[in-house]
């Protein structure tokens, strides 16, 4: 018997571009098309044999049939993916590359402290013109910090970006900002000085200027990088599974190190409120408060003891390490997760709110699991075993991090 299928090019469609627009542009031509009960059963519990065309009679589907409806899909799939970049229009995305020197050197020629002029252009240099000259519709930040760099440094090495602009007028522009110009950075001066470790400041940095950067321009994409991960064109950049982690999540990092990801690469937007919420609060204003209780002599090892190096060597890492317990906040935020703290009573739990219970729930005085945190079984698909559960990655070409710290 047949009758209306909701499934032949709904079904090919799926499998050829496993995108839901892809989907949603065949469903009404599905509708028109006509399949025993029988064959549209065999299509739904074996999609796969879609893509065979020799299969594909076995179960009753023509096999000059099943070749049109994958060559239409696959026409369709591909011009998907060529105009899935055109969604990061120009000038919506920068590319966002940094370096904060220990201390301040007053002999120190440029910003970066190079040896000579080589280890200047092999470390320094040489990437950030790679990044111009393959981001062609955006524009490239090099962040520094005019506290621990010389007036000097910073005039030469804008003199150095001038010739090379000159030379290559069609390169994306490359942008020297200070991240002294940042709102938190200002309200923080000494949580940011040289007092505190370098690692520490670069790292809780480059999260404040993507923060920063997404909820001042809503259409950005803040894409950081560090000077050692290959350069990325825009359609490498935004492809589709990553912008569709981006629409879901609003955070992509790179992929691999110790808990699943790495903080070297990171690309940040504004799709989702409750994750700008998350940073904000879980690591931005949790990390600024650590640093001030370190400041104060008052910030210990993760298992709660006092270091005999002094309250500053937990504080290195701690901003790598803040990424899951704040990946569980934004989880319940998303009401796909369930935050509790401890009650004042024997087992008793409370479902966690920072407005009553403020950060120590994350660990201010040292890094805490946060909390008990449970995930809802109907959204379990969320979550894995990257450092206790999702954190949106991407595979980029990244040197696994060292693990000498000041």
């Amino acid at each position: 018997m047949k009758k209306k299928l909701f499934s032949t090019l709904f079904c090919t469609t799926l499998l050829v571009s496993g995108s839901a627009q892809a989907m949603d542009r065949f469903g009404h031509y599905a509708r028109k098309a006509f399949m025993s009960s029988k064959i549209m059963s065999k299509i739904a519990n074996c999609p796969n044999l879609i893509r065979n065309i020799g299969v594909a009679s076995k179960i009753g589907l023509a096999s000059a049939t099943a070749a049109g409806l994958y060559t239409t899909a696959a026409a369709y799939s591909n011009k998907q993916k060529a105009d899935f970049t055109q969604q990061i229009k120009a000038n919506e995305y920068s590319v966002n590359l940094m370096w904060i020197n220990r201390k301040l050197d007053t002999e120190q020629l440029y910003i970066y402290p190079a040896k000579d002029e080589t280890d200047l252009h092999s470390k320094f240099l040489n990437p950030i013109f790679k990044w111009s000259s393959i981001t062609k519709e955006g524009f490239v930040n090099v962040w520094f910090d005019s506290e621990v760099t010389p007036t000097k440094a910073i005039t030469k090495t804008k003199l150095l970006i001038k010739k090379y602009h000159q030379k290559y007028p069609k390169s994306a522009p490359i942008l020297l900002t200070d991240v002294r110009e940042l709102p938190k950075v200002q309200q923080n001066p000494e949580v940011f000085s040289d007092k505190t470790p370098v690692y520490f400041r670069a790292d809780l940095l480059r999260v404040i200027a993507g923060i920063h950067a997404v909820t001042t321009n809503k259409k950005h994409h803040y894409v950081y990088a560090d000077l050692d991960v290959k350069p990325l064109s825009k359609e490498e950049l935004f492809d589709q599974e990553t912008i569709d982690n981006l629409n879901k999540y609003g955070m992509v990092l790179a992929r691999g190190g110790s808990l699943g990801f790495e903080n070297g690469f990171q690309i940040i937007s504004h799709h989702n409120p409750n994750l700008i919420s998350a940073m904000q609060w879980a690591f931005i204003e949790l990390n600024i408060q650590r640093a001030k209780n370190a400041l104060g002599g008052e910030f210990n090892s993760s298992n709660g003891r006092r270091d005999p190096k002094g309250p500053m060597k937990p504080l290195q890492q701690i901003c790598y390490e803040s990424y899951p317990p704040m990946f569980k906040y934004f989880y319940h935020l998303e009401g796909l997760g369930t935050l509790w703290t401890q009650g004042t009573k024997p087992h008793e739990r409370i479902l966690y709110n920072k407005d009553i219970h403020g950060l120590k729930e994350f660990g201010l005085n040292h890094l805490k699991s946060c909390g008990q945190f449970e995930t809802l079984d109907s959204k379990v698909k969320y979550y894995n075993e990257c450092g206790d559960l999702l954190v949106p990655t991407k595979k980029v070409d990244i040197p696994r991090a060292g693990v000498n710290y000041d």
